[in-house]
């Protein structure tokens, strides 16, 4: 995965109630359990309950997210494809 690096991402979590994300491409899922986001570094899967995205800017790739967090994971899905290739290649 090629990541796009000419625009920052960061990512602010206040009191675990309150996300703020930069560098956001796309909402790739949403329910009030569990979010996942694609970022310019990869994408991030949140875990808690009572999620609501507060607000989301395409242009800029901010977004804005209340609930209550639990887990903040990123990934990298190429990383899982080229280990099973080069297993399969082997």
């Amino acid at each position: 995965m090629s990541f796009d690096i000419d625009r920052e991402h960061s990512l602010y979590l206040s009191n675990r109630n309150s996300l703020s994300v930069t560098g956001v491409k796309d909402v790739l899922s949403f329910d009030d359990e569990s979010i996942r986001i694609l970022t310019n570094m990869g994408s991030i899967a949140l875990r808690g309950s009572e999620f609501k995205i507060d607000s989301f800017n395409t242009e800029s790739g901010d977004i804005k997210i209340k609930g209550n967090f639990t887990a903040i994971v990123y990934f990298n899905e190429n990383t899982s494809k080229d280990n099973f290739l080069k297993r399969l290649l082997r």
